[in-house]
């Protein structure tokens, strides 16, 4: 569904959406958490738990998977990240992912290494049972309060 989302938005913008996101994000400022010049880390605006974090490329010409030797090495953008959530949170356990695009061959409008992490909660009856994720914290909120941690 993402795939197919990031292909229609860039069908329809002739954008890709995470450059959008990136763009946005960084003009906007209200949930970075940190940036250096190859990445920026911010909490997404509509965050599916509390304390989601996103590290992506700073460059769009990082964004699309392409040659061999254009690949990302998004861990670069992981210990800022990490850092802030284990200071903010008491050492909480993480969820962290990779989030890459499919290992077919084909070029796919979607980052290659994007990490993604958040703390770790308790899921309640209602995402259980719902499968949709609450998140007590607003992303404004939650960045702001990471940065201060950095």
């Amino acid at each position: 569904m993402e795939l197919d989302g990031a292909e229609i938005y860039h069908r329809n913008m002739k954008q890709c959406v995470y450059c959008a996101m990136i763009e946005h994000e960084v003009s906007d400022r209200k949930r970075i958490v940190f940036e250096n010049e190859d990445f920026v880390a911010f909490c997404p605006f509509a965050s599916r738990l509390a304390f989601e974090v996103w590290v992506l490329p700073e460059s769009t010409s990082l964004i699309l998977n392409g040659p061999p030797g254009r690949e990302i090495k998004a861990g670069r953008g992981f210990p800022e990240g990490m850092k802030a959530i284990f200071q903010a949170l008491n050492d909480r356990r993480i969820i962290f992912y990779i989030h890459t695009s499919p290992c077919d061959g084909k070029d796919y409008l979607i980052i290659t290494g994007m990490s993604r992490f958040c703390a770790y909660l308790d899921l309640a009856g209602f995402e259980l049972e719902t499968g949709i994720e609450i998140s007590s914290i607003q992303p404004e909120v939650a960045a702001e309060y990471l940065r201060k941690m950095l």
